[in-house]
């Protein structure tokens, strides 16, 4: 008699891997993408004269 194989358990753990996988890179992306703005904005606020633009009084 000839076994059939059953590959049910790795099935189910190859899909949580890869939704954890991209779980993971749910929260890497929004980081990577974020960042560079945060530079420009810095940059930004370093060159432009904040005064006419605000109600901040001396």
């Amino acid at each position: 008699m000839k076994e059939e194989r059953n590959f049910d358990g790795l099935i189910i753990g190859t899909v949580f891997t890869f939704v954890s996988l991209l779980l993971t890179l749910t929260f890497l992306v929004p980081m990577i993408s974020v960042f560079p703005g945060v530079i420009v904005e810095t940059l930004a606020k370093r060159i432009v004269n904040n005064a006419p633009y605000s109600n901040w009084v001396r």
